[in-house]
């Protein structure tokens, strides 16, 4: 017979105090904590309004569940309960009762269970981010993050571990391949090569290419992925709106996906997912709203790892987008200059 656990949040009222907590029959903990039947934290402070809940499917996992939210900033544990309840809505009158075996296998089968294996590469950017959010829907999330001697390696990664943390992701993995720095050849890995300052109107391959380097990820992903039996590889690659890199086409990930296929098992079966390949940047940032993605974890700033610059490529294109999407960047910057303003003229 399967047991089943909910891990829940209650709270005051909308934006206030919060409560975290774990049960295998939540009709009645809430009600006990309605009726204020034990002296305890949410009788003191008189938390009694159901939020949020999950189920699972043992009670070592709703301890985790329960320990890492409670480790969470405040913000994420307000972006998760707003995700599906916005209107702070008291959930304990639809609160479900006690299942049978055959709704509890069925609740699994529509995807409330286990779900299928897929691995992200999360540099710490905000196409990563988002592709992250997405994928977070539906799969149960890897993550893998590329240490190659850039610039901003210690921030980036702080960027990772944080979003990792955000969407709980249980598995991850970190490579460092320094040779791309002994290599050399870009701006980010070769300190005798300057950081352009952006030119949106630039078109050609910028000095922050670093070479062939998502083929090199692509195959650590690939040969991790294999052994992990995960069927999907999910990248934040953007082709429109990107800065160029011939790394970042649409059939350039066609091509790895036929290496792929015939560079593995025969039983393998790994696709590479670009779910934001065709989007603009200012596309990217309203769909990571609309998936509460957490914009002000990440980091694009190819320059410094303290506040980012502002005017190197990338904190361009990602201003520009924020700009054009009207939604204001949470994370701070030394310049901000309005580049829809400065395109604006350039065109005039």
């Amino acid at each position: 017979m399967l047991n089943y656990y909910f891990v829940y949040i209650l709270a005051s009222k909308k934006n206030g105090t919060l409560y975290i907590g774990f049960t295998n029959d939540l009709s009645k903990r809430v009600y006990e904590h309605k009726n204020k039947a034990h002296e305890s934290f949410t009788k003191k402070y008189n938390v009694d309004k159901l939020v949020y809940y999950e189920r699972v499917l043992s009670v070592e996992e709703a301890q985790l569940r329960e320990k890492r939210i409670k480790k969470w900033k405040r913000e994420w544990k307000i972006k998760l309960i707003e995700k599906n309840n916005p209107e702070w809505r008291d959930l304990s009158l639809g609160l479900p009762k006690k299942l049978t075996q055959i709704e509890i296998m069925d609740s699994l089968f529509r995807g409330n269970g286990k779900k299928e294996k897929a691995f992200v590469l999360v540099s710490g950017g905000m196409d990563s981010l988002v592709t992250a959010a997405i994928a977070s829907n539906k799969y149960e999330l890897s993550f893998l993050h590329i240490n190659y001697g850039q610039r901003t390696e210690k921030r980036e990664l702080r960027a990772f571990n944080d979003i990792a943390d955000y969407y709980d992701v249980k598995q991850r993995l970190v490579v460092d391949i320094k040779f791309l720095s002994e290599i050399g050849g870009s701006s980010l890995t070769d300190e005798s090569i300057e950081v352009s300052t952006a030119n949106l109107e630039y078109v050609g391959i910028p000095t922050s290419y670093v070479p062939f380097r998502n083929a090199n990820i692509l195959s650590i992903a690939t040969s991790w992925a294999e052994v992990m039996e995960a069927s999907k590889i999910f990248i934040g690659a953007v082709e429109e709106d990107s800065s160029g890199y011939p790394d970042c086409r649409e059939v350039f990930y066609e091509a790895f996906n036929k290496v792929i296929e015939l560079g593995t098992k025969p039983e393998t079966n790994i696709e590479i997912v670009t779910p934001i390949i065709h989007f603009k940047k200012h596309e990217i940032v309203k769909k990571g709203i609309e998936l509460n993605a957490p914009f002000e974890l990440s980091w694009s700033c190819y320059k410094n790892e303290d506040i980012a610059c502002g005017e190197c490529d990338s904190c361009a294109l990602r201003l520009r987008g924020f700009q054009m999407a009207n939604v204001n960047d949470p994370i701070k910057y030394l310049f901000k200059p309005d580049y829809l303003s400065i395109i604006n003229k350039l065109n005039s």
